[in-house]
């Protein structure tokens, strides 16, 4: 009877070291954008492409009193983050009225100059610095219309950060950023205009 009660407490221990052990291995990017639908683009057609320009892809990064070393701890989104970003804007165009066609003369380009949560962690604390920049580039025969979205935010606690409180932060900053990008008045303007020659450039 002791021999069997010590065995299960052995196993029950090894499976709680395990779980505890267990380390999060991507973060969840989720754009849920909040929008109803409209006519804001009139039923005008447009091409659009999302590029990720960042040289890492990582989302999060943790770091011990700010030394970034091999040992730092860093994340992925659990997809492409250029394909998270396609797919939350497409449908929010869609519900503007912006028809997206392949090869269409408009294109809107989406750059991902950023999109980091840098966190530093002590002995009794952490912060963590969010930073997610967009470059939309819009282009058709005459003209072109360049505009950055940036979205920054810091936060802080005691001990070790919490993935989930990261994860909600940085999604949250991203739907902001997104809607936006489709609700921007100078990108409407330049996607609703008529195609006629312009000698200056549109910038917005």
């Amino acid at each position: 009877m002791k021999l069997s009660l010590l065995k299960y407490l052995v196993i029950t221990s090894s499976m709680l070291l395990v779980a505890c052990s267990t380390t999060v291995k991507n973060v969840i990017v989720s754009t849920e954008l909040q929008m109803v639908s409209n006519n804001a683009y009139q039923q005008k057609q447009a091409e659009l492409m999302v590029t990720d320009q960042r040289l890492a892809k990582h989302i999060v990064q943790i770091t011990k009193d700010n030394i970034v070393t091999e040992g730092s701890k860093r994340y992925f989104a659990q997809q492409a983050l250029k394909d998270i970003i396609t797919r939350s804007l497409t449908n929010g165009f869609k519900t503007s009225s912006l028809q997206l066609q392949p090869n269409a003369t408009t294109k809107i380009e989406i750059v991902i100059d950023k999109a980091i949560i840098n966190v530093v962690e002590d002995l009794v604390k952490y912060t963590a610095n969010n930073e997610i920049v967009l470059r939309v580039i819009a282009k058709n025969n005459h003209e072109t219309l360049t505009k950055t979205f940036k979205r920054i935010g810091t936060s802080n606690g005691p001990f070790n950060a919490d993935m989930a409180v990261l994860e909600r932060d940085f999604n949250q900053k991203l739907t902001k950023l997104l809607t936006d990008i489709i609700q921007n008045n100078a990108l409407q303007e330049f996607i609703n205009q008529k195609n006629t020659t312009l000698v200056t450039p549109y910038t917005g």
